[in-house]
């Protein structure tokens, strides 16, 4: 066997480059109102040029790689290949390749054929390891069936799983807690036609640390319905679908950070404004909120619990209802000016965060691992059923520390303001 260029070295420092490249993007995007400076960009080029010049590396070693292996392998490859299928004639042979269906790929996941499948080393909790990661293309398929769109993951900062999807990273993000300001402690002073310049101050920075989580949950199918692949794979694709993203956005929303993403509502950079009424959300509420709001990409964020508050709303002091113009038309899409999503997983009327002002641009999401399933035929054997285990790795969490101390030196501003 020839010697091989170790492609995945290569791949790892590429995937290191792209993460300081993105890093650098992911700290000016924090700024307010500060374009990229000539350090950043120059810092920027580099980690392109090195990622560009890797790209071609990888190309070449795996050319040659490829090549080696096809001489050495060239009579045992073609006898592979004249021996290629199932016997079954219905395409679903040896070739990963041939399994063109999500149906077709847990039909081989059910009948145990393991060369045909991508392993993971996973515990499921049931004394059983192992699993097989779901084929890109089926979790993208998966995902794009989702039957109610989440609210965070579409508005954040999504991060891929890159190389190594599963390693933390830290993200660098301006220090702009307690009164250092939008400029993260810079201090900027004016000199007089023959002054002598000021030392303007450095900004200070911290780091925002990613590191997937993982997420499991189970499904009970029955043997008769798993043998039916086509009529399988639709229906547990559906059940996956709701299942990833009602995991994921509770956890996005309100997750505590123990094991998994801290939430948006737990960031320490939330306003919380004073509720008028108790139980209640009246216009009041709504015009604080929005006064202390910083971001261009704003959304309220509510529960429909809140819906019959905004539309019985009237205006102060008046008859008149402020956001319905009458029973004909339907529910409130947006408020100020500013678009509204209905969330299934904001808590509910009366509680915190039933309704919210937010710039989920400043909240990441760093996927890792891929959707896993581990097949249990044990535990539900009596019932004549199948177990169905699925795992997947996600963090989340704000980059923001801290609300903003504004240049009046007295109001604090966030992309994250919520009604106590």
């Amino acid at each position: 066997m020839p010697k091989l260029i170790d492609v995945k070295k290569l791949q790892r420092e590429k995937a290191a480059a792209v993460e300081g490249a993105r890093a650098i993007l992911t700290l000016v995007e924090t700024r307010s109102d500060e374009p990229i400076t000539e350090e950043e960009r120059s810092q920027f080029e580099a980690f392109q040029k090195t990622a560009t010049d890797l790209d071609g590396q990888i190309s070449r070693a795996e050319f040659v790689n490829s090549e080696e292996l096809r001489s050495v392998n060239s009579n045992s490859t073609n006898h592979r290949n004249q021996n290629r299928g199932d016997g079954d004639g219905d395409g679903d042979g040896d070739d990963p390749e041939e399994l063109r269906s999500f149906g077709a790929w847990i039909g081989a996941v059910s009948r145990g054929e393991t060369d045909k499948l991508e392993k993971r080393e996973m515990s499921m909790g049931v004394g059983a390891k192992g699993g097989f990661l779901v084929p890109r293309q089926f979790d993208k398929e998966i995902r794009a069936m989702q039957p109610e769109e989440g609210v965070v993951r579409p508005n954040a900062m999504v991060i891929p799983a890159g190389e190594t999807p599963d390693a933390a990273i830290d993200l660098p993000s301006l220090d702009q807690t307690g009164d250092k300001g939008v400029h993260g402690g810079i201090k900027m002073n004016w000199a007089g036609e023959t002054g002598t310049k000021q030392d303007a101050g450095d900004p200070e920075f911290i780091l925002i640390s990613l590191e997937p989580e993982t997420i499991t949950g189970y499904i009970d199918v029955t043997n008769k319905l798993l043998n039916n692949t086509t009529a399988f794979a639709s229906y547990i694709q559906q059940l996956m679908a709701g299942a990833m993203v009602g995991a994921e956005e509770s956890a996005f929303y309100n997750g505590d950070g123990n094991g998994k993403p801290l939430g948006i509502l737990q960031s320490d950079a939330v306003i919380k404004i004073k509720r008028e009424t108790a139980n209640k959300i009246t216009y009041e509420d709504l015009v604080k909120i929005n006064a202390q709001i910083k971001g261009t990409n704003l959304k309220w964020v509510l529960n429909r619990s809140a819906l019959p508050e905004l539309q019985t709303m009237v205006a102060k002091n008046t008859t008149q209802l402020v956001w319905q113009p009458g029973a004909v038309a339907g529910a409130p899409d947006s408020i100020l000016g500013i678009p509204v999503e209905y969330n299934e997983y904001s808590p509910v009327l009366g509680t915190f965060g039933d309704i919210a002002l937010l710039d989920m641009k400043k909240y990441a999401i760093k996927d890792g691992t891929g959707l896993s399933i581990f097949l249990d035929n044990v535990t539900q054997y009596g019932s004549g059923k199948t177990r169905i285990y699925m795992s997947w790795n996600v963090d989340g969490q704000s980059l923001m520390k801290d609300s903003i101390l504004s240049e009046d030196k007295k109001t604090r501003r966030s992309p994250f303001v919520v009604l106590n």
